[in-house]
């Protein structure tokens, strides 16, 4: 639990008077109307190893429920073993999940256990004891109760203790306050303020070392019982695995700088209290729970007495039935009270209890029957586990057995005429996982519902049917509900609208939606196919087929009398989109890092293909082993490049080597996954080639472009060159026909309106019409150049104008007054809504611009150009950035939303 040391004294159950002194509080159990509790209600119980049995129970609270999990475990049986499980690699600071430290530690259930600071490296409070060896001595903390096991296998709840004996080769001695322990407050006072403790190797790769608020610390280190190093104010030392580290403050530094110099020896005595049996297993608790059968009188704040998600330990009298507990809250759970907690450990069987970690700790780890590892069985209350610092396990030592059981796995619904095939999951007679041979299986199928070829079972009519499995005498069955057209309430086709290149061959996911809301994915076997024409076809793997001509078709696809029907478009528009001339950031990586030192991806002029620059990715694969895939990425800048609209596909022109290398691209999709894109199989061409990606149908736009990049396989390295360079330029976009705007399928600007709509810059006035000739007004023109040029807008833009500029614009109209780009009217006002004139659209350009340029014919009407706006006007000509009309430039005519486009898709290629 997340305490600051100060706060930890509520954790210890008491009430602080003072730093360091602590009066216990019992607290009244808490009273609740015995009509509206009900008992432990069982949902379902399973064994998961020798000796030991799981039980999910509910209990009911009034209109409420808990869900209640109980691990009951037998040490009578020979096979049972419950031990601590801590850490991650045996440091117990080295804090990790319960479900990893089970599977680490190979257990087949694990619980949380004891308290910790979550803001210090996360020693417990309480004691760790492993196989007779003290992983972590108990704190000094007389409140807390804890679980201990005997050599001869009998728990018992225990207020444990410690006590420890340092001496130096002189007879000097010290007492020895921890092992193990980070700071913390208890009844004697702070755990290391002129105190003793020792680290081992159990706590960490380091030692505590200095920490806040203490000076004068001294570290001594020893190896094999003598010292070798003296350290004072520094960090953790480095814990010598045949070796400990003392650790000393005030007087126990002083202690060990006059005792312990380099070269002398130490002698360290400690035990676990009570000292009367032999533990040999022990885990830090917290509150007792339960005392002598009956719930006990607990002392603890009031902040931990409410309702949340429990652990806990409880014994039997005779201490060899174990019952650890654990209490889910949630949405589906209520959670208990501590008192709650505690009634529940005596409905479990307990005779004494203890309380563990609870909150977002709380945590249950279970090897289900035939599982090989250990899965969350609980949903924690933060709905993510929480890393701890130790937990208690339950171990099978059995010996492998013969088959016992099984279950299969696989799907529960079909469709008809689908094939589908089982997995097992099998256990023995000691309850460990059994593989089972699928050549030793004997299937089959109750009633003519359907049959087996081979291994797979294949539906042939709706209903349930009844799958067996038989193996060496034993049976297990498993229901298949085989969904009906009734039930069927959409064929659901993605992607959706079609569209492929011609050519392209492109996988069809198509599911059956039932009118359950369940999925089910459907099969070349289970579902007709039809095309409306001969411009594609489905092949048997369910894949679209496209041939060489463009055009439109329809898929038609139905299951048991429910039919769906998608559009499909072969061909598609190729957009201008990256010319490299001006891209920035980009660099090189290689993998292994290796490689990175090796390679560049840079831009250059010595080969290019229809602009100043392209990129030149050189790769050296040389230093790295070639059993392993190696890569040279090309990267596109310090974040991926926006993808913009939504393309079917990249274009890619690629000036190649011959090297028979791998090209890819990188994508990224909305949802951050990533995608692989192939551009070229293997590079078996010198000079210039276009190439054509295809973007996966699953990804989610918009999409990013990550890199462009080299790989190396290691299947016929040997014949491909380590060393090479690759040039890349004029990349471009494939655009579904189906996304053009139809009123400039023949307009001259068409190129340029596709690429800034593609940018996002413009907008249609609908999903199909863009308006080549409106007319752009003031606020518009404003609008699109912040778009454009990116400007920085205020959040609460101001103007002065009389007349109202519309929201979308103010911010625009305010940077661009600011600029001297556009300036108000002699009556302080803006007109938003007046078009902007062919000669002032010019002259806010040249602004931008500031650059002189002649037209190369002069324009017809030069006279007809107002004073104020000829030279503009002659830049803007003479730059090619708006054409004239039949020689005239027209400067009162409004600006056509095709020549502002067009103007500044001209502008920024430049």
């Amino acid at each position: 639990m997340n305490k600051k040391p100060a706060r930890f004294l509520a954790l210890m159950l008491a009430t602080t008077v003072a730093y360091g002194a602590i009066i216990p509080v019992v607290l009244p159990a808490y009273v609740v109307e015995a009509a509206t509790v009900g008992p432990l209600k069982m949902v379902w119980q399973t064994p998961i190893g020798e000796g030991t049995i799981l039980t999910h129970y509910e209990k009911a609270y009034g209109d409420q429920k808990s869900k209640i999990y109980i691990t009951k475990v037998d040490l009578n049986n020979e096979y049972v073993e419950v031990k601590p499980i801590y850490g991650t690699n045996g440091h117990v600071t080295e804090k990790q999940s319960i479900t990893k430290m089970t599977n680490e530690a190979g257990a087949i259930a694990g619980v949380n256990a004891d308290f910790f600071n979550m803001s210090l490296r996360g020693a417990p409070f309480g004691i760790v004891v492993k196989d007779g060896e003290t992983i972590s001595s108990m704190g000094h903390l007389p409140y807390y109760y804890s679980l201990g096991i005997t050599a001869d296998k009998i728990a018992s709840i225990e207020r444990f203790g410690f006590t420890g004996l340092v001496t130096s080769q002189n007879g000097k001695n010290m007492n020895l306050r921890g092992i193990n322990k980070e700071e913390y407050s208890s009844t004697a006072g702070k755990s290391h303020e002129n105190q003793l403790n020792m680290y081992t190797p159990a706590f960490g790769k380091t030692s505590l070392g200095t920490i806040k608020g203490y000076k004068g610390v001294v570290e001594v280190v020893f190896r094999n019982g003598i010292a070798t190093e003296v350290r004072v104010d520094q960090p953790g030392a480095a814990i010598p695995a045949d070796g400990f580290v003392l650790w000393g403050h005030g007087t126990a530094a002083q202690f060990l700088q006059q005792e312990f110099p380099v070269g002398s020896s130490v002698t360290v005595n400690s035990q676990t209290t009570p000292n009367s049996k032999e533990w040999v297993q022990a885990v830090g608790g917290h509150a007792l729970l339960v005392n002598q059968g009956k719930v006990a009188s607990i002392s603890a704040d009031s902040a931990v007495m409410g309702k949340t998600a429990r652990t806990g330990v409880g014994v039997s009298k005779d201490g060899k039935t174990l019952y650890i507990v654990s209490v889910e809250q949630g949405s589906a759970s209520r959670g208990v009270t501590l008192v709650e907690f505690a009634q529940i450990m005596v409905e479990a069987g307990s005779y004494m209890a203890a309380n563990f970690d609870g909150g977002g700790s709380q945590t249950l780890a279970v090897r289900m029957l035939g599982e090989t590892e250990a899965k969350l069985a609980n949903r924690p209350m933060q709905g993510v586990e929480r890393r701890v610092p130790t937990g208690l396990g339950v171990f099978n030592t059995a010996p492998a057995g013969d088959l016992a059981g099984f279950q299969l796995t696989g799907p529960t619904e079909t469709l008809i005429g689908q094939a589908i095939q089982f997995g097992t999951k099998a256990y023995d007679n000691h309850y460990l996982p059994y593989k089972i041979d699928a050549n030793q299986i004997s299937w089959g199928v109750e009633g003519d519902s359907g049959s087996f070829e081979g291994t797979s079972f294949i539906a042939r009519q709706s209903g349930t049917s009844v799958v067996t499995a038989s193996v060496n005498g034993i049976q297990t069955k498993k229901n298949i509900h085989v969904v009906s057209g009734a039930e069927v309430e959409q064929v659901m086709v993605s992607p959706s609208p079609l569209t492929v290149m011609p050519g392209q061959t492109l996988p069809l996911d198509i599911k059956i939606k039932t009118k359950k809301g369940q999925l089910v994915t459907a099969t070349p076997l289970s579902v007709k196919t039809s095309v409306s024409n001969e411009l594609v076809h489905i092949n048997e793997q369910m894949q679209l087929v496209a041939g060489e001509q463009t055009g439109q078709a329809t898929l038609t696809v139905s299951y048991d009398g429910k039919t769906t029907s998608v559009p499909i478009t072969v061909g598609a528009t190729e957009q201008q989109w990256i010319n490299f001339d001006n891209i920035a950031g980009i660099s090189f990586a290689g993998n292994p890092e290796v490689l990175t030192s090796k390679g560049s991806f840079l831009l250059q002029s010595e080969q290019v293909h229809g602009s100043g620059k392209s990129a030149k990715l050189t790769y050296d694969f040389s230093g790295a082993s070639s059993a392993n895939t190696r890569f040279a990425y090309g990267k596109m800048g310090a974040a991926p490049i926006a993808i913009p609209g939504q393309p079917i596909g990249m274009g890619l022109w690629v000036y190649g080597d011959n090297s028979n290398h791998w090209l890819r691209a990188e994508v990224i999709d909305s949802k951050g996954k990533t995608h692989y894109v192939d551009l070229a199989k293997e590079i078996d061409w010198t000079g210039w080639k276009q190439l054509r990606g295809y973007f996966p149908s699953n990804a989610a736009y918009p999409l990013q472009l990550k890199s462009i990049y080299l790989a190396n396989l290691p299947e016929g390295t040997e014949s491909r060159p380590e060393k090479g360079s690759i040039y890349m330029d004029d990349a471009t976009l494939l655009v579904p026909y189906g996304q053009q705007f139809s009123d400039i399928v023949n307009h001259p600007y068409k190129k340029e309106i596709l690429y800034m709509a593609e940018q996002d810059f413009v907008k249609g006035l609908s999903a199909n019409k863009f308006g080549p000739d409106v007319a752009l007004t003031r606020a518009q023109y404003v609008s699109l150049l912040a778009r454009v040029f990116n400007w920085e807008l205020p959040t609460q833009p101001k103007l002065s104008f009389k007349d109202k500029v519309p929201s979308y614009a103010q911010g625009a109209v305010q940077v661009a007054v600011s600029m001297e780009l556009v300036k108000g009217y002699k009556d302080n006002t803006f007109r938003p809504d007046q078009p902007v004139t062919r000669a002032e659209a010019a002259i806010i350009l040249d602004r931008i611009l500031q650059q002189s340029a002649t037209p190369k014919v002069q324009l017809k009407d030069q006279k007809q150009i107002p004073s104020w706006a000829s030279t503009p006007v002659a830049n803007i000509v003479g730059l090619g950035l708006i054409d004239p009309i039949q020689g005239n430039f027209k400067p009162d005519s409004p600006t056509t939303r095709a020549v502002c486009v067009a103007a500044l898709y001209r502008l920024i290629q430049r």
